[in-house]
C-alpha cells in the first residue's frame, strides 16, 4: 500500500488471465503449471519459480532475484532486467527447458551472471541484450543443449561460459567490450 498526496492505493504489479496481484510471488504461487503471468508493471521483488510457467514481462523492468526452485519448463519473454537476474543452483532438479526471448539485461555492478543455469535440459535464448554483467549465461554443469541467438553482449566479464553440453549453437551472437 502506497501514500500518494493524501490518496492510499494497492500497485498491482502482476496478472494472471483476470485475477490481479500486488506481488509477483503471490501471482506465482497462486498459478497452475502451465499458465502465463503478465507483468503489469516495473517489479522489485526477489522470486522463487517452482512450477512450469511462462513470465511475459511486456516490457516492464524486473529488478530482484528469479530463483528456479526446481526442475520445470520456464519460458522468460519481453522482461527487462535492472540489476536483475535468474539462477537455477545446485539440489534444485536436473533437468528442465528455459526459454528467454526479448529480454534485455542492464547492471552497473558485475558481481553476478544474468542467467546462470544448473542442470540437464536446454536452454534457449533469443533476441536478447546484456551490458554490465559479470557474465551473462553461465552454464557450470552437463546440459542438453544451448542455443543463443540474435544475441549481444557486451561490457562482461565472461560473456558466455559453458563448461559442459551435449551441443551449443551460437547464431547471429556480438559479444564486445568483455574479457572472456
Amino acid at each position: 500500500v502506497s501514500y500518494v498526496d493524501g490518496t492510499y492505493f494497492v500497485k498491482l504489479v502482476a496478472k494472471n488471465g483476470e485475477a490481479v496481484y500486488d506481488s509477483l510471488q503471490k501471482a506465482i504461487d497462486a498459478a497452475t503449471p502451465g499458465d502465463t503471468i503478465t507483468l503489469l508493471g516495473d517489479v522489485a521483488e526477489d522470486v522463487t519459480v517452482g512450477k512450469n510457467l511462462t513470465i511475459d514481462g511486456d516490457d516492464n523492468d524486473y529488478t530482484g532475484k528469479m530463483t528456479i526452485s526446481k526442475s520445470i519448463n520456464l519460458t522468460v519473454e519481453d522482461v527487462n532486467f535492472v540489476e536483475g537476474n535468474v539462477i537455477k543452483g545446485k539440489g534444485t532438479g536436473t533437468s528442465g527447458d528455459y526459454t528467454f526471448k526479448n529480454c534485455s539485461f542492464f547492471s552497473e555492478s558485475d558481481a553476478v551472471y544474468a542467467v546462470e543455469i544448473r542442470g540437464s535440459g536446454s536452454i534457449v535464448i533469443e533476441d536478447c541484450t546484456s551490458d554490465g554483467y559479470f557474465g551473462f549465461l553461465q552454464v557450470p554443469s552437463t546440459n542438453n543443449s544451448t542455443s543463443i541467438k540474435n544475441v549481444t553482449i557486451k561490457n562482461a566479464g565472461y560473456a558466455i561460459k559453458v563448461d559442459y553440453s551435449n551441443g551449443v549453437a551460437l547464431e547471429n551472437v556480438t559479444i564486445t567490450d568483455s574479457t572472456y
